[in-house]
């Protein structure tokens, strides 16, 4: 516990030094630097008060602590002729690869914080190869156990919430829009910039054979770079729903692999999108997609997958304005594979 806080004092700095000037944060770098030692003090302060739990509930936080990090998103590669197809350009390579890192154990309290980074690339089948202005994602998520000890024990049932604060920008430096067309906008070199709050509730099933995690939240938008407000959408509901199930036991160790995964994802977008837009217009405001998942290799943590979908707004940054169905297939890999039941038979 000594180094958590000095390591999460360097994750802090590291994180302000990527934000960029033109974000239009509420609160200054050092102000915002300020708040995020304070809750660390508290985190400090809480541990050293409750850290004689019971051994009931250090079992229940254990089952908790897995559920977050099994439920985590799962980064992936696609590799051509797989890759996004469908969309308006053609990819060799498009990836999104993702970085957890639990700042605390949530074996031993009610609560799990988890600092995230994303990067999101697309490289285009053009003679010199090149990579489309990368979306870096970067952020966090605090999750808190609602659930009670005796759903867990008898029901096999758990619930839990969680609150997400994430900062999502292209690294350019470029007008958002187009020097010609001001309803056109700049994909060489423009500027995005967008920071967004995620809360969800979250409630499920685990057992010895399978987990059920289902979840319903709202993504809210603030603080655009310029003219970027009333193009982008502010207020995202959203639907997720994921299966998993149990595969044979690992002698080597206590864990259990998951031999497949099954994701549903529903978002819709309401906001400001265009001048001309319109408040139900399918084509534009409606993401949907479903994944599966099969587990190739157990010691590297390797997965299969395929994705089908439809993105009303692309996610990959500046280029949100395109709007396509695709279809990928490619290889995913992420610590949530690992999967610990409650208890063994």
């Amino acid at each position: 516990m000594t180094l958590q806080i000095p390591i999460a004092f360097l994750f802090v700095e590291i994180q302000l030094k990527f934000i960029p000037k033109s974000s239009n944060f509420i609160f200054s770098k050092m102000k915002f630097k300020n708040y995020i030692i304070i809750i660390f003090l508290l985190h400090y302060i809480v541990t050293a008060c409750f850290s004689q739990a019971s051994k009931k509930t250090l079992n229940i936080n254990s089952v908790y602590s897995n559920i977050y990090n099994m439920s985590a998103d799962m980064a992936y590669i696609c590799p051509i002729p797989f890759t996004e197809i469908g969309a308006p350009y053609r990819y060799i390579i498009t990836s999104d690869l993702i970085s957890n890192i639990t700042l605390n154990n949530a074996s031993k309290r009610r609560w799990q914080l988890t600092a995230i980074t994303r990067l999101k690339i697309r490289m285009l089948g053009e003679k010199s190869l090149p990579v489309q202005s990368p979306s870096y994602v970067m952020g966090g998520t605090f999750q808190y156990r609602v659930g009670s000890m005796q759903s867990l024990n008898k029901l096999k049932q758990f619930s839990y919430i969680s609150i997400g604060a994430f900062h999502h920008s292209n690294g350019q430096k470029g007008e958002l829009l187009s020097d010609y067309d001001l309803d056109i906008i700049n994909t060489e070199n423009g500027s995005f910039s967008t920071n967004y709050l995620s809360t969800a509730y979250h409630w499920g099933k685990i057992t010895n054979n399978f987990l059920t995690n289902t979840s319903v939240g709202l993504e809210t938008h603030i603080f655009h770079i310029r003219n970027l407000a009333k193009r982008y959408g502010t207020l995202r509901p959203y639907f997720h729903y994921i299966f998993m199930d149990k595969a044979d036991q690992n002698n080597d160790s206590q864990n259990t692999m998951n031999r497949y995964r099954l994701e549903g994802y529903v978002q819709w977008i309401f906001g400001r999108l265009a001048a001309n837009d319109k408040a139900f217009d399918v084509a534009k405001r409606l993401n949907i997609e479903a994944k599966a998942f099969y587990m190739l290799k157990q010691d590297w943590n390797l997965s299969g997958f395929a994705a089908i979908g439809y993105t009303g707004q692309d996610q990959y940054n500046i280029f949100f304005r395109n709007n396509y169905p695709y279809f990928r297939i490619g290889v995913s890999f992420a610590g949530a594979i690992v999967y610990q039941p409650f208890s063994k038979k």
